[in-house]
């Protein structure tokens, strides 16, 4: 009997089916994981941009929010020192600067208020409803300097004004707050761009493999993405007119230098300058010559310090110069002498020529203060001292915090004893205990209800 041949077809049909339902499968798989990846790919790109967007934009505003804050408390700090010296010595010249400080505290709480949320509102409010009674407080408190009325002076600067010292100091926590938020945000949005980076190669990677031409498209989509959060991460550490580093990034390298000293037992300088008579360029040229002046100032500044330091804008015509390992006193006080001097040239602005002087406050840590925020309000007092005595550079002088109510109405007694012609001179003669002979005098003046003032001893 004949041999049966197999039947081969359907085994062979069947395997055919099968190896086809497998190619299948795995392209369906391929196809799927292709889909997975490209919507990873297109879910991490949406994501990193919003998230970098967001962070940046609330580094930013959180950080003009901070400056605001901080010439609130800037110019609420310079408020007391010009009240100060109106009872020192009352004249238009301080009592022109004091409205003017008043001003510009009502101008940065304005800035708070269109800058901040409902809370800072609220809290802008509360603030200049407070500062308006001390304004009258202080009105009077003026009037009686005037009138000479020590009693009165006395009396209004031991408890009517005090609430200045709440506002000063609800006004100074609410800027340091807002420092930290904006060192936070800052923080953040350098966390995000570092998980960025590390996160992202690792995407572009099975993209690649996957998808050649989307990995192409997103590479080009992250390349405009670190520009964007670079950009960011500049302007939220430098001040946009200038280009200088500003407040938050000043205080930064501040503390670095800080912790320097502390290691190597070095001091860091600190130099406050503050342009005279800016205002009156701004109100005769308009603020476009003095955004363009300011501008100029910077690359000045920088043409004479040393590489290693530091200058930055704080807010308005400040400037700060961080100077690390300057030495002494004497070393800082040379550079802000240099610094004056590489003022003096004129700056051209739009055809004009504009004489620009400038008074510099100077501290140096380790004996004027040890952390960021004293030698900021040390340097800023040292400032104002050679602004309103017409010093040029002024180092801190802890005298200069000695808020005697006594010692201030002494001295405005003297003034205006001085000017009505009260003071009384007398001469006492001085005898030699051996020989009973004169061998000199002693002068004193004296004035009606004041102790003696001044003694000075002359040999004969």
């Amino acid at each position: 009997m004949a041999k049966q041949r197999p039947v081969s077809e359907a085994p062979a049909g069947l395997w055919l089916d099968e190896s086809d339902e497998r190619l299948a499968r795995r392209s369906r798989i391929a196809s799927g994981v292709l889909v997975l990846v490209l919507l990873a790919v297109s879910v991490f790109a949406v994501w990193s941009s919003q998230a970098t967007s967001i962070a940046a934009s609330r580094a930013v505003a959180t950080n003009a929010l901070s400056d605001s804050y901080t010439q609130a408390a800037s110019t609420l700090a310079a408020e007391e020192s010009l009240e100060i010296n109106y009872r020192l010595e009352p004249g238009p010249e301080i009592r022109t600067l004091y409205n003017a400080a008043g001003a510009d505290l009502v101008s940065a709480l304005g800035r708070v208020r269109r800058q901040g949320d409902a809370g800072d509102r609220a809290f802008v409010d509360r603030v200049l409803a407070q500062h308006r009674l001390y304004l009258v407080a202080i009105g009077r408190m003026f009037a009686a300097v005037d009138r000479g009325d020590t009693a009165t002076v006395l009396r209004i600067d031991g408890g009517l004004v005090d609430p200045f010292g709440g506002i000063q100091k609800a006004v100074t926590a609410a800027a340091d707050h807002q420092n930290g938020v904006a060192l936070t945000d800052l923080a953040y949005l350098q966390r995000l761009e570092t998980l960025n980076r590390q996160l992202t190669p690792v995407v572009f990677l099975v993209g690649l493999a996957l998808a050649a031409l989307l990995v192409s498209i997103t590479r080009g989509h992250r390349r405009l993405l670190d520009v964007e959060r670079a950009r960011a991460v500049h302007d939220s550490l430098h001040d946009a007119l200038t280009g200088l580093p500003n407040r938050t990034l000043l205080a930064d390298r501040l503390e670095q230098a800080l912790r320097a000293d502390a290691r190597m037992g070095t001091s860091t300088g600190l130099l406050l300058l503050d342009l005279d008579r800016f205002k009156q360029i701004n109100d005769t040229f308009g603020h476009q010559y003095g955004d363009d002046l300011l501008t100029q100032v910077g690359p000045r500044l920088a043409g004479v310090v040393r590489g290693v330091d530091t200058v930055a804008r704080l807010a308005g015509d400040e400037f700060v110069v961080l100077l690390p390992e300057v030495g002494d006193v004497a070393d800082a006080t040379a550079v802000a002498a240099k610094l004056r001097a590489a003022l003096e040239t004129p700056f051209h602005v739009e055809g004009i020529d504009l004489d620009v002087e400038v008074s510099v406050g100077v501290v140096l840590s380790g004996e004027h203060g040890q952390d960021v925020a004293t030698l900021l309000k040390r340097a800023d007092i040292a400032m104002y001292t050679a602004k309103t005595q017409k010093l040029g550079v002024s180092v801190y002088d802890s005298a200069l915090d000695e808020h005697s109510p006594a010692k201030l109405a002494i001295l405005g007694d003297l003034r205006r004893a001085l000017e009505r012609g009260e003071l009384i001179l007398h001469y006492q003669p001085q005898l030699s205990l051996s020989t009973g002979d004169v061998v000199g005098a002693e002068a004193l003046v004296r004035a009606p209800d004041i102790v003696d003032v001044v003694a000075a001893s002359a040999a004969g």
